[in-house]
């Protein structure tokens, strides 16, 4: 089974990337888990969603080829940090590659 991870904290220190990491490693012999680099996704603009950078059609591939996704995330302000919301704007536009 193939697991895109999506980590919702930058902090080097996150406890939600030790989570994933613990757990990338702990069912590595069943999953494999590859944690993506949100944190690499330009400000999701509605003009750039038709014409997206590089890493914004590889990371939507990544979760296109995957059987699932696994979102790891602390709470900012009772919401979502921003950085998460980011990316899921860029992988819910256009191509839509988390239906299903």
């Amino acid at each position: 089974m193939k697991i895109a991870a999506i980590i919702g904290s930058n902090r080097k220190g996150s406890y939600n990337r030790k989570l994933t990491a613990f757990i990338q490693e702990r069912f590595q012999e069943n999953i494999e888990i590859e944690i993506l680099k949100i944190e690499q996704l330009p400000m999701y603009s509605e003009d750039d969603e038709f014409n997206s950078s590089p890493i914004v059609t590889e990371i939507k591939q990544k979760i296109s080829e995957s059987d699932g996704v696994l979102i790891s995330t602390p709470e900012y302000n009772h919401s979502i940090p921003g950085l998460l919301k980011n990316a899921l704007d860029w992988v819910s536009r256009v191509d839509t590659v988390m239906v299903n």
